[in-house]
């Protein structure tokens, strides 16, 4: 009953758009998500969800005659699709043989669109990998909060100096189809000097591989560079976190989401103003020194050595 009313929203409005994603649930079953993009008479934008399709395999043939038989399924006509939503995969977005090119074959005026959401999960990830001090940070504060949750003991045991220190919030662990991770690197941020204190007495309690490997994230901890890239990433994470709930809103229009977009990339640009960094080196500064952490420095040049071979007549084997 519930997609006969869903199918007559779609047939009231006529033009529609699809959003198809593939995916595996619980039991790494392949299936495919299909929704229903359409515009109502008051100018609404409506989102409706019609289901998951199992797949055999996600080849671009196997998912175009799925998009097929879920259209024909409700009665709904190619013809009338004016739009076509995926991510970014080859057999998806494809220009050639993929989902998009199949079926802008049979209709051209399907137009295809990248996920915006995906395609800035997408240049973030790019960016903080093209940056070695916050891909390492990252990667540090993936391996932190994995170690502290993956045992009882050791949540337990950090939870005491959470409590000590009047600190809120859990650890958050990282989502793995999600690279504006705001809320897991906040919660480090948050919990700072709670996680310095268990990782200090837990490096002096274990003498074992537990103990060493909470050493290495202790002094990691106790480093300027760490701390200083870690609230760098929080403080661009947090807009791009922001920015990236409302792309996924189901009634954003095309329009919006590119004026959203361009206010991300003004506030990110303005954390490059001198003014700006100042006051954020300075806050900073206040909140590292008194963790003790070491002192800020410069990196050192790295010297590019020029290698010349000189001509000579000498046999190799002389």
């Amino acid at each position: 009953m519930i997609l006969r009313q869903l199918v007559a929203e779609v047939h009231l409005a006529k033009y529609f758009s699809i959003i198809v994603d593939e995916t595996s649930d619980i039991a790494v079953h392949e299936q495919v998500s299909f929704c229903i993009c359409i515009v109502t008479d008051s100018f609404t934008i409506k989102e409706l969800f019609l289901g998951f399709y199992e797949t055999l395999n996600t080849s671009s043939n196997t998912l175009v005659k799925i998009i097929l038989d879920v259209l024909q399924r409700f009665n709904l006509s190619l013809a009338f699709c004016r739009g076509q939503c995926y991510d970014g995969a080859a057999n998806m977005s494809g220009a050639i043989n993929g989902v998009r090119a199949k079926i802008l074959e049979m209709e051209s005026r399907a137009i295809h669109i990248h996920c915006l959401a995906h395609s800035l999960n997408l240049v973030v990830q790019e960016s903080v990998q093209l940056q070695e001090g916050c891909r390492n940070s990252l990667n540090i504060a993936r391996k932190i909060i994995v170690f502290v949750k993956n045992s009882q003991n050791r949540l337990a045991f950090f939870c005491h100096f959470q409590k000590e220190n009047e600190n809120e919030g859990n650890l958050r662990p990282f989502c793995p189809t999600r690279w504006t991770r705001f809320v897991s690197m906040n919660s480090i941020v948050s919990n700072y000097s709670s996680l310095i204190q268990f990782m200090n007495e837990t490096a002096a309690v274990q003498k074992n591989d537990a103990g060493a490997k909470v050493n290495g994230f202790f002094l990691n901890m106790m480093s300027f560079d760490f701390f200083f890239h870690l609230n760098v990433l929080v403080k661009i994470f947090s807009h791009v976190d922001a920015t990236n709930t409302i792309l996924q809103k189901a009634s954003l229009s095309f329009q919006k989401a590119i004026a959203i977009l361009d206010s991300l990339i003004t506030t990110i640009q303005n954390f490059q103003q001198e003014e700006y960094f100042a006051d954020f080196w300075k806050t900073i500064l206040d909140k590292a020194f008194p963790l003790e952490s070491d002192e800020p420095q410069l990196p050192r040049q790295r010297r590019v050595l020029h290698v010349r071979f000189a001509r000579t007549t000498r046999s190799p084997f002389s």
